[in-house]
């Protein structure tokens, strides 16, 4: 080890921790964060929404997902996303379903187009259920609206 690094009086090695955290942070944000005339857009933190249902979302700097809705019987989708614009993002998660009154499992396919405004956003949702046997059960699409969530 560096004999100067290794007789740094501790206040100045935390805070050089402190400057190499706070840069890290920002750096890896500004690649997801292009501007433009209204601001920063980015996808990435927590929202809440309703798509005919209540739900909760994830978005990761490592483009991917965590989506829980309030649906009964559906696990978590997971997925991925990717920027198409300087506010829009495409995404695509799966889940799975298993229907209460036959117990077969489904898997839930969702494709989403995504507009970000402000702390805000709104998307269209592309919503597909297989059955086990790669059947198409149900097909529709669906307008979705979320807020982002504050620390409180």
């Amino acid at each position: 080890m560096n004999p100067e690094i290794r007789n740094m009086n501790p206040k100045k090695s935390l805070f050089l921790a402190a400057v190499l955290v706070l840069a890290a942070v920002l750096s890896t944000g500004a690649a997801e964060m292009p501007q433009d005339k209204a601001g920063f857009k980015s996808l990435v933190g927590s929202w809440r929404g309703f798509c005919h249902v209540d739900f909760v979302i994830t978005f990761h700097r490592d483009k991917t997902y965590a989506a829980n809705l309030a649906v009964p019987g559906l696990t978590t989708g997971r997925g991925n996303w990717e920027r198409t614009g300087l506010d829009t993002f495409r995404a695509t998660d799966k889940a799975f379903y298993m229907d209460p009154e036959t117990g077969v499992v489904l898997e839930q396919v969702t494709r989403a187009d995504v507009t970000v405004i402000g702390d805000s956003f709104e998307a269209m949702l592309d919503v597909s259920l297989y059955a086990p046997d790669g059947t198409l059960v149900l097909h529709d699409v669906y307008p979705a609206t979320a807020e982002r969530i504050a620390i409180e």
